[in-house]
Order: structure tokens, then C-alpha cells, then sequence
């Protein structure tokens, strides 16, 4: 990472430019809504820098999600676009990244989305104008 401050702003104004179809988790990805699909990938992104706990419930639709808990106890769902409608669930559990990598191709999509995020940051520090690889 460069050696500019990361902040939490920031971080969620990179992770939907990132989200691409090959590292969503969900077949109902598209263009309109990049972020679909990608709610594991980003809670692990946001714990790693940010610290926190990573928490889970099934939604109303059904759809399990994923979204972090500060250690202000402020919540960040760097994916909740996904949502028409996003209401708080009533049973709420703690994750670890771990749980996350049982899924297959996890840990291969977050690696690819990792460095993503880390081109993404790069050129946002540098001003670089240099095309964001995705392989």
C-alpha cells in the first residue's frame, strides 16, 4: 500500500470500482450494481485495514450478508448498495475471515480483489493514469 494514510471514506469510494464480475460470489452481478455479490470480499478488505469484527445474518430476501463492526461499534456495509431495501436483521452473528475462505474460489477471488484495491489506492496517491489490470 502507499504510504498515504488509507481512510475509511476512501476505502469505500474504491471498493465498488473494483468489483467485477469474475470476483463476485453471487450470479446476480451486473454492471448496474457492481457491488453485488462481493459484501464477503469487502468485510474481509475493511477488517484487514480497519480492524473491527466482520458480522453476518440472512437477509429478508434470504441472500447471507456480510458487513464490519468497528471497535467504535459504528457499522460500515461497504456493499449494502445491493439492496433495494436493507433492514437490520434480527439475528446478527460475528465472522472471521476464515469462516469465508470455506466457500470455494474465495481466497483466489480475494486475492484478485485485494490487488484490485491496492492499484486502485496506488493511483489514487500518485495521480497515475496507468489502466487497472485485473489479472
Amino acid at each position: 500500500m502507499p504510504r498515504s494514510k488509507l481512510t475509511l471514506d476512501r476505502a469505500l469510494e474504491i471498493i465498488p470500482k473494483i468489483c467485477q464480475q469474475d470476483t463476485a460470489q453471487s450470479d446476480l452481478w451486473t454492471p448496474e450494481r457492481p457491488v453485488t455479490g462481493h459484501c464477503a470480499l469487502a468485510s474481509v478488505l475493511i477488517k484487514s485495514n480497519f480492524g473491527g469484527k466482520i458480522v453476518r445474518a440472512e437477509m429478508n430476501n434470504g441472500v447471507i450478508h456480510y458487513w464490519n463492526q468497528l471497535s467504535t461499534g459504528a457499522w460500515v456495509d461497504a456493499t449494502r448498495a445491493q439492496f433495494d431495501d436493507w433492514v437490520v436483521p434480527c439475528e446478527i452473528d460475528v465472522d472471521t475471515p476464515e469462516h469465508l475462505y470455506w466457500f470455494e474460489d474465495t481466497e483466489d477471488k480475494y486475492v484478485k480483489f485485494r490487488r484490485r484495491f491496492q492499484i486502485e489506492w496506488t493511483q489514487m496517491i500518485v495521480g497515475s493514469n496507468t489502466t487497472l489490470k485485473t489479472n
